[in-house]
């Protein structure tokens, strides 16, 4: 399975026709669902969802296909919470396991985006904080309530999708912004 140097895996994605570009362009970043308290001697990356954060999960996922979001691929975090969250959303796109997603901070994140694949119109990225509130308001236009809720408040389960007019390599302000906290 090939990889991006970002270290973000890409191989299984929703077909898009060959030569095609996408011209719009759909983010949505997940926090991982509510998890356990962390426990001494366990390591973070082995944390797992409680009964609450599998229902949000759940939730998530019949929002995504209530409304019609329907990601070409999927990045997910190799930490069990992540992976957890991805399981319930019940996709039909095999998502990505990135290990790089577990650690790393807003711009390195916005670099892997830079990364994707010009072909995918939507990707998912399901991931943890600070990274993805701190990204999310990176591309949030800015003065908004969008961006003024992204400033205060980003709990696990939180759901954001941005929609851009520029390519991956060149993720500018987003045109369109939705918020949907759990």
């Amino acid at each position: 399975m090939p990889c991006r140097r970002s270290g973000v895996c890409t191989a299984s994605r929703r077909e898009v026709p060959a030569g095609s570009v996408a011209t719009v362009k759909t983010l949505c970043l997940l926090r991982h669902a509510t998890t356990e308290d962390a426990l001494p001697g366990r390591p973070d990356a082995d944390r797992r969802l409680t009964e609450q954060g599998w229902q949000e999960a759940r939730a998530l996922g019949e929002h995504l296909r209530t409304s019609g979001v329907r990601p070409d691929e999927v990045w997910c975090s190799s930490a069990t919470r992540a992976r957890q969250t991805c399981s319930a959303l019940d996709l039909d796109v095999e998502p990505q396991l990135g290990p790089a997603l577990y650690r790393t901070h807003a711009d390195g994140l916005l670099e892997m985006l830079a990364g994707c694949d010009p072909a995918t119109g939507s990707l998912l990225v399901v991931g943890h904080n600070p990274a993805m509130q701190d990204a999310a308001w990176e591309l949030v236009t800015p003065g908004t309530a969008e961006q003024e809720l992204l400033s205060r408040r980003f709990p696990p389960a939180t759901f954001v999708t941005l929609t851009f007019d520029s390519p991956w390599s060149g993720l500018t302000r987003a045109v369109r912004t939705e918020v949907r906290l759990p």
